[in-house]
């Protein structure tokens, strides 16, 4: 399995939208409904930075997906806690938290490499 953020964050959106298939009303319908879109945003953000035409793009693409990434972590959390019953739900916690730390310090290298190069 490649490791890199489009694929990770490919994969687990597809595993998490088949896990919420069953569910039909009620709040956690809603939870999960946000939880498929954010999802969703996470792996288009890792996507969109993988083909970025700038710089720029680049680093907002980035930041997008660790917003995003933060967003499905914590809707993962809520329904967890609300006993829903998500078949891997402890994995996807797992994964999304990995995810979350590589946009992260894919932001903080970019960061310091623009603070070396102003010195």
């Amino acid at each position: 399995m490649e490791n890199d953020l489009k694929t990770l964050t490919f994969e687990l959106t597809i595993n998490i939208c088949k896990a919420l298939s069953g569910f039909d009303s009620g709040v956690t319908k809603v939870l999960a409904d946000e939880l498929a879109l954010s999802s969703y945003r996470t792996s288009f953000a890792a996507s969109s930075a993988r083909s970025a035409l700038n710089r720029d793009r680049f680093i907002r693409h980035l930041e997008e997906g660790y917003y995003a990434s933060g967003r499905t972590f914590e809707l993962l959390r809520i329904l967890k806690a609300m006993e829903a019953q998500i078949e891997g739900i402890d994995s996807f916690i797992e994964e999304i938290d990995k995810i979350h730390r590589m946009f992260g310090a894919s932001i903080k290298t970019i960061q310091r490499k623009n603070n070396e190069a102003r010195v």
